[in-house]
């Protein structure tokens, strides 16, 4: 036993490597599985085994007997090495002043800018908001009825679509508003209403009568909406709804907040818009962009709130969301998370008594009370 507590005393020491290597040790933030990106968790087994291997033997004694080290032990160590990573960087910080200042996420900046950018990569937070900050709580923003009001262009792009594929479906506003605080997501949108309203025929054929057509048709109309919508943004300067730019901002000036969008429209989409409207430099800060392509459930799922959370390292109690709608005030309780309401004319009448507030809009929200220092 005493062996093998030395050996669990010195392993972890060993396994971390001096800071002068620090490429890829982004990924890795103690207290939660590594990210896929970056050698340092690949290398953390192999470390261990070895340094295990050279201190788990009896050498005090003589004895070259190996000792069998249990399972929850090299958890231990593995976590001991990242809080040694982990204080090592805090120690560099202090000793070349470097604060915990958010800086840009590289993969939210190429996407915001219109470059690829590897899905995990959007996926991950950033390098400075994992090590450089102390974030221990997040705010989450919804995109459309939170940062824009956009629902009337994704109608009449639906509705241009429907048209340019011959079809005879038009969505009113009234419908749309139901659609809209009903089912999240464009294409579940479109299979809900044809799976009650009948499929139609259109451009491409008859009436898909097989999962796999209507599947198809349904891709291909939601492709062409977003082609749609990305040349109505970009003709109609789109507004940011009153208070959230404000919000936005002073929420990325607080270095114990993580910050993130969680959307459930198309990536393209959504990144054009929220382009246009907040800026790509000040896209560029938020920890995390979590759009409709990246979960397979849309709201009122929790999903992709749950997956949120994940990703930035906070427990769901300490993240906030900022929704306008029951749909998103449902995916958020779902998840554990509280939820503040700025509603829109399309929702205001909504049952939002399980919210922790509800306003008309952003100015009614105060920072400091949502997430207070």
């Amino acid at each position: 036993p005493n062996t093998m507590a030395r050996a669990a005393a010195t392993a972890a020491a060993s396994v971390a490597p001096p800071m002068a290597s620090t490429a890829g040790l982004e990924a890795f933030v103690p207290g939660r599985p590594a990210a896929p990106a970056g050698p340092l968790p690949q290398q953390l087994p192999r470390r261990l085994s070895a340094a295990l291997g050279r201190r788990a033997l009896g050498s005090e004694t003589g004895s070259s007997a190996e000792v069998r080290v249990p399972s929850f032990l090299v958890a231990t160590i593995t976590a001991a090495a990242g809080a040694t990573l982990f204080s090592r960087k805090k120690s560099q910080e202090r000793r070349f002043g470097r604060g915990p200042s958010k800086r840009a996420n590289p993969s939210i900046a190429a996407a915001a800018a219109g470059d690829a950018a590897p899905r995990d990569s959007l996926l991950g937070s950033s390098a400075g908001a994992t090590l450089a900050g102390s974030a221990g709580r997040a705010v989450l923003f919804d995109c459309d009825g939170v940062i824009v009001v956009s629902e009337e262009l994704h109608r009449l792009a639906y509705n241009q679509v429907f048209e340019e594929f011959e079809t005879s479906t038009v969505w009113s506003e009234d419908y749309y508003d139901v659609l809209l605080n009903t089912i999240g997501g464009g294409k579940p949108k479109m299979r809900f209403h044809f799976g009650r309203e009948g499929w139609p025929a259109s451009k491409l054929g008859p009436l898909p009568e097989t999962e796999d057509a209507q599947a198809a048709l349904i891709d291909a109309m939601q492709d062409r909406k977003t082609e749609i919508f990305e040349e109505m943004v970009a003709s109609v300067k789109a507004e940011a709804r009153p208070g959230i730019v404000e919000l936005i901002d002073e929420a990325l000036g607080r270095p114990d907040l993580k910050v993130a969008i969680c959307s459930a429209a198309t990536k393209s989409a959504a990144q054009k818009i929220l382009a246009s409207i907040l800026g790509q430099e000040r896209l560029a800060k938020f920890d995390l962009l979590l759009l409709g392509d990246d979960v397979s459930r849309k709201k009122p799922d929790p999903l992709i709130y749950i997956l949120a959370a994940e990703r930035l390292g906070i427990e769901p109690t300490s993240c906030v969301v900022i929704e306008d709608s029951k749909i998103g005030l449902d995916a958020a309780l779902g998840a554990g998370m509280p939820c503040y309401i700025t509603f829109t004319e399309s929702t205001r009448s909504q049952d939002f008594s399980k919210a922790k507030a509800v306003v008309a809009d952003a100015t009614k929200l105060v920072l400091a009370d949502i997430c207070p220092l």
